[in-house]
């Protein structure tokens, strides 16, 4: 039986989608690669081939916005501590991102506000993960994405120990 991230991963039109090298068809086994992987130079090494493909040197590429909920997803089952290592990563290099200028030429120019929106979609995801789990990653795309800055003060009071 499917996981709820392996569906969402296949849903997806992979191939329809832009990364640096073209379509973004490989995206997909990428993060099935990272989301199995059994060590934490293998989530390393996966994390590059993401990383160098969808974000690049800062820099957004569409299949980016597509990878969002799929780390989200990803932060529902119980990995490993280094794959949500690289997940959280992969969203935090994301969220801060800017399009590339492939993507502006393709009229893409929300590329990153797309991101967040959808990264905001699961923000109890990551207050989860905050308190459960990797705090300091989940914090680091909290303060960025959650526009409720009450309720980002109220976890992050300095009585909550982060």
């Amino acid at each position: 039986m499917k996981t709820l991230v392996e569906m969402e991963i296949k849903r997806i039109p992979w191939s329809s989608l832009r990364e640096i090298d073209g379509n973004a068809t490989n995206i997909e086994f990428a993060l099935l690669n990272l989301l199995n992987c059994t060590s934490a130079e293998e989530a390393e090494n996966i994390y590059w081939q993401l990383e160098n493909r969808i974000v690049v040197q800062g820099q957004l590429f569409q299949a980016a916005e597509f990878v969002v909920p799929v780390i989200i997803a990803a932060l529902f089952e119980n990995k490993a501590r280094y794959i949500k290592i690289s997940l959280l990563d992969l969203l935090y290099q994301i969220i801060t991102g800017v399009p590339h200028e492939d993507e502006i030429k393709q009229g893409n120019i929300n590329l990153t506000e797309k991101c967040i929106k959808s990264a905001r979609e699961g923000i109890f995801v990551l207050y989860h993960e905050l308190i459960n789990g990797e705090k300091e990653c989940a914090k680091d795309i909290i303060e960025i994405i959650d526009t409720d800055r009450s309720r980002v003060d109220y976890f992050l009071d300095e009585n909550f120990e982060v």
